[in-house]
């Protein structure tokens, strides 16, 4: 809905354009972003993994899933294409800028 269509519904009420406050990644988190940082934007999650000492998927799926380190990628540039198929891989690649 836009901030039109809120004043419509709310009429009276104050409504302010929402900007999310950028949370600094730490931990695990931050050494994950700053291997894919380091290796140009592309690398597998099985490499990420070994880098930053974290054997168990589970975890990193938690890991790769936190807001800080989505908008993290975001903010650089940097996207997770996830595997389908049996053997696929899932890794992280610099955007691929689409065209006008």
């Amino acid at each position: 809905m836009t901030i039109d269509g809120i004043k419509k519904v709310l009429p009276g009420s104050p409504v302010f354009d929402w900007q999310s406050i950028e949370k600094e990644v730490t931990g695990k988190a931050n050494e994950a972003l700053d291997f894919i940082l380091s290796s140009g934007g592309k690398a597998t999650s099985s490499e990420v993994m070994s880098a930053i000492g974290m054997p168990d998927k589970g975890n990193f799926a938690r890991l790769i899933n936190r807001d800080d380190f989505k908008d993290a990628l975001k903010k650089n540039g940097i996207e997770l294409v996830k595997a389908r198929g049996k053997g696929a891989q899932s890794y992280f690649q610099k955007k691929i800028k689409e065209l006008p």
